[in-house]
C-alpha cells in the first residue's frame, strides 16, 4: 500500500493541524514510512484539458507526481524497472551497513526472498542479472556470483562492467587464468573509464602486458590519464605492464614535456625496481639534466639508482632532497622512509634514526618501499625499516633488495655523474 497525500495546502501550519492529522493517519493506518505528498497547485493552466505533469514536467507538482509513480514502480519486483530500483536501494542499504549505519526494516530473510522473486520474474533479462550478480559481488559462494554473470552475458548484457565483475569472481575462485580473460576483454573495448582500465589491468597475467598495455582501452586514455594509470601500477606483478605504458609516451616526441617528464619519473622507478639502475640513471640525467633541476622525487630515485648501478653512495643527490624537505616536508610512510636513507646518505645518522622511527610509527597497512620499489604490505615495509634500522646503525652489508637480484652486467665502469662517491661494504 501506497499511501499519499493528495490536495495538501501550501501554508504555514501554525496550530499544527496538519502534524496532528498525520501523525493520526500514521497511528491509525500504522504507516512503517512518512506518505507521499501531493501539494495543492492553484494555476488555471490546470483547467485546460492538457496533461499538466507532462506539460510543466519542472513544477513541484510533476516532481511530486514522479515521486508517487517511483514509489509505486519501484516496489513492483515484477516490473523491470522496480526491481532494478530495488536492487539499487537493497544496494545502498548495505553499503549503509557495512558503514555501521542500518536503515530500513526489511529483515534478511525478506531480503533473500525478494532476490529470489526477482531472479525468477526476470530470469532472461540480461542487465537484471547483472545487478543480482553485482549485489552478490561479496556472498563467498563464488560459483553463484558467477553464475548470475555467466547468464547475463548469455541473454545479451556484454559490457565492460560485467566481465570485469566476473573477473573478480573468478580472480577470488582461484582461477587467475579466466580472470585475466575477462579482464583483457574490458580492454578490447574503447571508452572504458580510467578506474575500471586500472581494475582490469590488475586482473591480467603477467605474460599479457604488451597486450593490456596497447588495448583499445588503455590507448585511448589521455597522456596525463596514462601516466597516473601507470604510477598506480607498484605491485611487483604489475611492473612489467606499467613500463609498457610509460615507454612509448616517454619516446614519443609529440607529447608535450611536461608530461614526457612525469612518464620518465616513473618510467626510472620501473627500472631500479627490476635492477636496471643504469638505465635509470640515463633516465633521469637525460640531456645532463643537474641535480639542482630536478624536484625531491627525482633527485631521490636519481641516488637510489646511482647507488644500485655502482654499489657507490653519491651525496649530492640526497643533500637535494634533504633542502627540498626543509620546503614541504610531508608525513607518509614512504616518504618518511626515504628521508631516513637520504639522512643517513649524507651521514646525518640522528635525523636518519628520527625518520625511520615516524615511518615505522605512520605505517598502517601496504605502503611504497624505496627498499625494493615495489608496493608491499605492511610487514614487508616494517622488514625493510629494519634494514634501514641496521644500516644506520653502522652495518653496511645492508643494501637495498632491489640491488640484489641485480646483473653485474650493468653495472657501468664509472661511477654516477653527481659528487665524489664513498664506498660502502669490505
Amino acid at each position: 500500500l501506497h499511501f499519499i497525500m493528495s490536495n495538501v495546502p501550501d501554508l504555514d501550519d501554525e496550530d499544527r493541524i496538519l502534524e496532528n492529522n498525520l501523525q493520526a493517519f500514521r497511528n491509525e493506518l500504522k504507516m512503517t514510512r512518512d506518505p507521499l505528498t501531493v501539494h495543492r497547485y492553484d494555476s488555471l493552466a490546470l483547467l485546460n484539458q492538457s496533461v499538466f505533469t507532462r506539460d510543466r514536467p519542472y513544477s513541484r507538482l510533476a516532481r511530486e507526481y514522479r515521486g508517487v509513480v517511483e514509489q509505486i514502480v519501484g516496489r513492483n519486483l515484477d516490473d523491470r524497472d522496480g526491481a532494478l530500483a530495488y536492487l539499487e536501494r537493497a544496494a545502498r542499504a548495505a553499503r549503509a551497513w557495512r558503514r555501521g549505519r542500518r536503515s530500513g526494516h526489511e529483515s534478511l530473510g525478506e531480503l533473500k526472498k525478494k532476490l529470489c522473486r526477482i531472479e525468477e520474474a526476470h530470469s532472461a533479462d540480461g542487465e537484471v542479472l547483472f545487478q543480482l550478480g553485482k549485489f552478490r559481488e561479496d556472498d563467498p559462494r563464488v560459483e553463484r556470483t558467477s553464475s548470475l554473470l555467466d547468464q547475463a552475458i548469455e541473454y545479451g548484457y556484454d559490457k565492460p562492467d560485467v566481465y570485469l565483475l566476473r573477473a573478480d569472481a573468478r580472480a577470488r575462485d582461484g582461477d587467475p587464468d579466466g580472470a585475466s580473460d575477462d579482464a583483457l576483454r574490458v580492454l578490447q573495448t574503447d571508452g572504458v573509464p580510467p578506474t575500471l582500465v586500472w581494475r582490469a589491468i590488475t586482473r591480467i597475467r603477467p605474460n599479457e602486458s604488451k597486450a593490456a598495455a596497447t588495448a583499445p582501452a588503455v590507448v585511448a586514455l589521455e597522456v596525463p590519464e596514462r601516466v597516473s594509470l601507470a604510477s598506480k601500477l607498484v605491485l611487483p606483478d604489475q611492473i612489467n605492464v606499467s613500463t609498457c605504458i610509460l615507454e612509448p609516451i616517454v619516446d614519443d616526441l609529440d607529447v608535450p614535456e611536461e608530461a614526457r617528464a612525469l612518464a620518465r619519473s616513473e618510467l626510472a622507478m620501473r627500472l631500479i625496481a627490476t635492477g636496471a639502475c643504469v638505465e635509470a640513471v640515463r633516465m633521469l640525467r637525460h640531456e645532463n639534466r643537474d641535480i639542482e633541476d630536478m624536484d625531491i622525487l627525482d633527485a631521490f630515485n636519481y641516488g637510489m639508482a646511482a647507488w644500485g648501478a655502482n654499489d657507490e653512495i653519491v651525496p649530492d643527490p640526497f643533500v637535494r632532497v634533504v633542502d627540498l624537505d626543509k620546503s614541504k616536508p610531508r608525513d607518509s610512510p614512504n616518504y618518511l622512509q626515504c628521508m631516513a636513507v637520504a639522512c643517513w646518505a649524507i651521514d646525518n645518522t640522528e635525523s636518519a634514526a628520527e625518520f625511520e622511527a615516524r615511518a615505522r610509527a605512520a605505517v598502517r597497512g601496504s605502503a611504497f618501499s624505496c627498499w625494493r620499489y615495489v608496493g608491499v604490505p605492511a610487514n614487508e615495509f616494517l622488514e625493510d625499516l629494519n634494514d634501514i634500522k641496521a644500516l644506520i646503525g653502522g652495518d653496511e652489508t645492508r643494501v637495498p633488495r632491489f640491488m640484489r637480484s641485480r646483473s653485474t652486467a650493468t653495472r657501468p665502469a664509472e661511477p654516477a655523474a653527481g659528487g665524489t662517491p664513498f664506498r660502502l661494504g669490505p
